[in-house]
């Protein structure tokens, strides 16, 4: 298997595992559940948007996925420091 076919496997692989954390962030939210949402937002930012810019970058693909996923993680991030005990 070539470096871009195991990069295209690992990019959708990130995509999905991405998409779960978002939906536990989601939930971390609705549940009042703040540091867990912080979790999940580090987790996100740190590690998954990393990761994927990498592939993304050998693949030499646009980056409009990570764009979106960057969206998505700033308004939910928004709705963490609106956070109320």
């Amino acid at each position: 298997m070539s470096k871009k076919s195991k990069a295209r496997k690992a990019k959708l692989s990130l995509i999905k595992e991405i998409e779960k954390h978002f939906i536990k962030l989601e939930d971390s939210i609705s549940n009042n559940s703040f540091e867990l949402g912080l979790y999940h937002t580090k987790e996100i930012e740190k590690d998954f948007l990393i990761q994927l810019e990498k592939r993304l970058e050998i693949l030499n693909e646009p980056s409009d996925i990570l764009l979106e996923f960057k969206e998505r993680l700033d308004k939910l991030k928004k709705k963490l420091e609106t956070f109320e005990f």
